[in-house]
This record gives C-alpha cells, sequence and structure tokens, in this order.
C-alpha cells in the first residue's frame, strides 16, 4: 500500500494506538485521532484504509510526492503532537472553522492567498482581533486589538531560524537580530512544565523547517521597518 508522506504520519499515528491498545482504543483516543486526521486532510474513507492495513500488517511503502516537502505538510507532519492545544476557542491548529477563519482574516489584514495554521487569540472576548497568528507565509502579531495597526509581522522569508529560550521563542533573521515571543502567545496554558518545554522546542523545530523549505531573499523586513520608524521619529 503507497502512502503520501501525510498519511504515512496518520499511519504512525494509529499504528502506536493499536500497538498500545489492540482493538480496545478508548474513545478520547479515538478523538485524538479525528483530530489528527482532520488536520492532514484525509478523508474518513482513506482513514478506515490506512486503519485496516495497520490492523492487518500491510506492507505499505512511502511515495515520493511533490507536495511532501512543502510548507503545509512540514506544518501538518510537525504539529501532530501538538494538536491537544486546540480548544476550539482561543488556540486554534490546522482544523479551524471558517467562520473564525473569516474574523481573523479581516481582522489581521491576512491576504486571500494565505492559510490560516495557528491562532492564539488573547483578546478578553475571545474576539479574534488580538494575539498571535501563523500563516504558511507569516507570523503576525497584534499586542492590543485597540491599536490593531501597530503589528509585528515577519515572513518565513525572513526567518533563519526559531529557537526555545526560558520560556519563549525567539525568532531570529539573516542579520542575527531576533523578536521574542513569550510562550502564552503560542499555547493557552503557559504553565512552565517539562512537557510544554518539549512542545515549544518541537513548534520551534517546525517554524525553522518552514523557513528553510522557503529559503530566503533579501526584501524589507520587519527589522529594517522597526529601524526605519526609530530613524524617522529621531533624525
Amino acid at each position: 500500500m503507497e502512502l503520501t508522506s501525510l498519511e504515512k504520519t496518520y499511519y504512525d499515528e494509529f499504528s502506536k494506538s493499536f500497538g498500545k491498545y489492540g482493538n480496545g482504543i478508548p474513545s478520547e483516543e479515538w478523538d485524538r485521532l479525528s483530530k489528527v486526521r482532520k488536520g492532514l486532510d484525509i478523508t474518513l474513507k482513506r482513514s478506515k484504509e490506512i486503519i485496516e492495513a495497520v490492523q492487518n500488517h500491510v506492507r505499505i511503502t512511502e511515495s515520493e510526492s511533490a507536495n511532501d516537502g512543502n510548507m503545509l505538510s512540514i506544518f501538518k507532519r510537525g504539529v501532530m503532537s501538538l494538536l491537544r492545544h486546540h480548544n476550539n476557542n482561543d488556540c486554534l491548529i490546522l482544523n479551524i472553522s471558517d467562520s473564525d477563519k473569516s474574523a481573523i482574516r479581516n481582522n489581521f489584514g491576512l491576504g486571500l492567498d494565505e492559510q490560516i495554521l495557528w491562532v492564539r487569540d488573547t483578546s478578553f472576548w475571545s474576539s479574534k482581533n488580538q494575539g498571535l497568528v501563523i500563516t504558511d507565509k507569516q507570523i503576525i502579531f497584534i499586542h492590543d486589538n485597540d491599536t490593531p495597526n501597530d503589528k509585528t509581522y515577519i515572513e518565513f522569508n525572513d526567518i533563519h531560524h526559531v529557537e526555545y529560550r526560558e520560556m519563549s521563542l525567539f525568532v531570529w533573521n539573516y542579520q542575527e537580530e531576533y523578536v521574542q515571543f513569550r510562550l502564552g502567545l503560542f499555547f493557552k496554558d503557559s504553565t512552565e512544565s517539562n512537557e510544554l518545554i518539549e512542545d515549544a522546542k518541537q513548534l520551534a523545530k517546525v517554524l525553522t523547517e518552514m523557513a528553510k523549505s522557503v529559503g530566503h531573499v533579501e526584501t524589507e523586513t520587519v527589522f529594517d521597518h522597526m529601524s526605519n520608524l526609530v530613524t524617522t521619529q529621531h533624525p
């Protein structure tokens, strides 16, 4: 049986569950697997075929798909272990409703060609107009919905790497400058724990891989923009 890279990810996730529980997989684990399936855009029919392949020990091979190395595939594969942070309210990962996407796209000024992948809404009423959004083009942050035009945005084209340090993710550019985002801007529960730190390191790895898949072309970056503002205000 030939699987795409994303299908292989679901195959591996179900294999772990089947190896642990056999045919007695509990409902909460099925709920988790359902989130994984939806996040990977695998149909019910295809997921049934994959489940049967695991149960019947069918030999599988991974296809060489041209799309398996693109940003969306990298993100989907990389955040499977983080989907438990998705709460259908103020932390949204992959499986995001059309109404939420519409509000986020409008409030954050996102183009129609951008795919919304991760949302951490920090507004008081979960209004989807404040916080941090990851798309397949950029990371964008609105600190305060009272000043929505005051945004920090970093295109993946400008990111050299992302790393975890001291309860924050540091996004570095090619000039060795960084923007620091505290973990609460990605995860609802940002209480320090070994598990959260591992999750943060995984997210940093995924974001770095996404940036590497894009490559780098010199453009005006968020760092240049900030520098220009300082120069304009204080000539």
